[in-house]
């Protein structure tokens, strides 16, 4: 199923396919949606998913200037998912391999354009802290109802960190400063909203509405997300890692190879 965020694109690189990685990121940039406004600020519901995810239809807020579309080289066709999360990061991470200033620049406006559609979409109240909605690879129903999560504000802390440095090598000072004071905003926030200091990891969300109670229990994705994007400082790393050691539970896996007896957890 052609989808622009699937996971290949972070090893292409390795294989040494630098022109295949290439073909990949200009054919989704090419999807990208530009010049389409909101036409209602509350997500219009769809009736045959018994309104349990917004109608995919160009207009609708999450399907504005700046979404990526979900075949290569056709802006017009949408889908539920948050690709566009996942496709800048190995975007970013392709442009670290490669060190090709000319291909970041051709790349520079899908890049500014996804961080403007990322902050108007997910984090709406801009307090630093973002939504999350099927941008990981965690479940296909991860969703918190317009909290503040800790994965999704990761990846944004990490684009907007490389963001900036891509934009001070263009000559974009402005957008650079711009983009380091809402990484530093991010970081911030997660340091004061999500990261549990007793139980030493993050929480997985903070609720939006209600009692705004933190989540105190996060999946594994919480960690490992956090960690790559560098969030928060080495020792709140290694604590977290340490938090799923002793917290989160290891099922043992029984098998067999040839006559002996193989387990792992």
């Amino acid at each position: 199923m052609p989808l622009p965020g699937w996971r290949a694109a972070y090893v292409g690189d390795v294989m040494g396919w630098p022109e295949r990685q290439h073909r990949h990121f200009a054919g989704y940039a090419a999807s990208q949606v530009i010049g389409v406004d909101v036409d209602k600020t509350i997500p219009v519901l769809d009736p045959s998913k018994n309104l349990a995810r917004a109608t995919e239809k160009l207009g609708n807020p999450m399907f504005t200037t700046g979404y990526i579309g979900r075949f290569p080289n056709n802006p017009n066709k949408v889908n539920h998912y948050d690709m566009n999360l996942v496709f800048i990061d190995e975007l970013l991470w392709h442009l670290n391999w490669t060190g090709d200033l000319e291909e970041a620049r051709e790349f520079w406006p899908t890049i500014v354009r996804h961080l403007a559609w990322e902050k108007r979409v997910f984090d709406p109240d801009d307090d630093g802290l973002y939504d999350a909605y099927c941008c990981i690879w965690a479940s296909d129903g991860l969703y918190y109802d317009g909290g503040a999560v800790t994965h999704s504000s990761a990846y944004n802390l990490r684009a907007n960190r490389e963001a900036a440095k891509i934009a001070r090598l263009l000559g974009e000072t402005r957008q650079a400063e711009a983009y380091e004071k809402e990484a530093k905003k991010i970081q911030h926030a997660i340091d004061e909203e999500l990261w549990l200091e007793e139980e030493g990891v993050w929480a997985e969300c903070k609720d939006a509405f209600g009692l705004k109670r933190q989540h105190k229990h996060p999946g594994l994705w919480t960690v490992y997300h956090a960690i790559d994007s560098e969030v928060g400082t080495p020792l709140q790393r290694y604590r977290a890692t340490r938090y799923v050691d002793d917290n989160i539970p290891h099922f043992p896996i029984l098998t067999e190879v040839g006559n002996s007896p193989l387990q792992a957890s």
